[in-house]
């Protein structure tokens, strides 16, 4: 169907088709690079969303003996540590989609 869209254009204008033919390579570098960093993104949140859950679910099984030792301070830096990690994590997979997306937007309009 894309060979068929591509021979379509070629015989409407030729010159234009041509144009066209040359942002793809542009497309295809930055969409490569977006799917190597998302990618690499997404594991490192999964990462850290399964660090975030298993400290809640091992103090909040454990809160007696947290609450015994004292340790409810100890218990919260240590949460915050975590959770700061997940949210560093989450934001660089919504730096690099703020790069591609309008990249692609504007390489579309030029």
């Amino acid at each position: 169907m894309l060979a068929g869209i591509i021979g379509f254009m070629f015989y409407q204008d030729a010159r234009l088709t041509m144009v066209v033919m040359i942002i793809l390579p542009v497309l295809l570098v930055g969409t490569l690079w977006f799917r190597s960093r998302a990618r690499d993104a997404y594991r490192e949140v999964r990462s850290k969303l399964g660090r975030l859950n298993a400290f809640l679910q091992e103090n909040l099984m454990g809160i007696r003996v947290v609450q015994i030792f004292t340790r409810e301070k100890s218990s919260y830096e240590r949460f915050r540590d975590i959770n700061e990690k997940h949210l560093k994590a989450n934001l660089k997979t919504i730096f690099y989609y703020a790069l591609f997306f309008p990249g692609v937007g504007l390489i579309s309009a030029l």
